[in-house]
């Protein structure tokens, strides 16, 4: 699918500071309708754009089970946005985490990013040793469910000045492989593997040309 394809070009051609996600209050947007959702998100980045010029973004939309989009993504190169500690909402579901501040699964704090002001927002930090690809595999999961962002319809945003590099993927029979030559040789070329099931290993890479 070209829209994987391309996502998987900018996202693992830029190092990311930020994984965010953002929801859009009724209040302030028809979270339902698409195109005014993306008129926000443009709006709020011409706005932190004031403060941060040279910020990225990467984001893909989502719809929850009830039809509001919210959006999962990156960001980097804004070191003016405010960050501040993230609280789970008065009425989340688990009665005991009401109000209580929020840890990723490795006990790093969750933030909150003060300049959106158009619903919920968490922002986790990215370590400058952060799996790349595992993160921007874990985005790709939000893509795959883009057939319920209707027909036509755009499968991610992103700001004009990212790197790209192209994607390609890679499969190989493990019965075909000898010596592991043929592994090597692409892993030497920057190619990773993504999966290996049923004897089949597959590797993913954004090299501009195969040698």
């Amino acid at each position: 699918m070209r829209a994987q394809d391309n996502f998987y070009g900018y996202g693992l051609s830029n190092d990311w500071h930020y994984f965010l996600t953002l929801t859009f209050s009724p209040n302030k947007v028809n979270r339902f309708d698409d195109d005014a959702v993306k008129s926000l998100w443009s709006n709020w980045l011409q706005e932190v754009r004031k403060d941060n010029p040279d910020i990225k973004a990467l984001v893909v939309p989502e719809r929850h089970k009830n039809g509001a989009i919210h959006f999962h993504g990156f960001l980097a190169d804004c070191p003016n946005i405010s960050l501040s500690q993230a609280y789970y909402p008065k009425d989340y579901k688990l009665v005991a985490l009401r109000g209580t501040p929020i840890y990723t699964k490795l006990g790093d704090p969750v933030f909150n990013v003060s300049e959106w002001t158009y619903g919920f927002s968490t922002v986790a930090i990215l370590p400058k040793d952060t799996n790349k690809l595992k993160v921007v595999n874990y985005t790709m999961k939000y893509m795959r469910k883009g057939s319920d962002l209707g027909y036509n319809k755009k499968r991610y945003y992103h700001t004009k000045n990212l790197d790209f590099k192209r994607k390609y993927s890679v499969l190989l029979k493990e019965t075909d492989l000898d010596g592991m030559d043929r592994l090597s040789y692409y892993q030497s070329l920057g190619f990773e593997i993504v999966k290996q099931k049923d004897g089949i290993i597959t590797l993913h890479g954004s090299q501009g040309r195969l040698l």
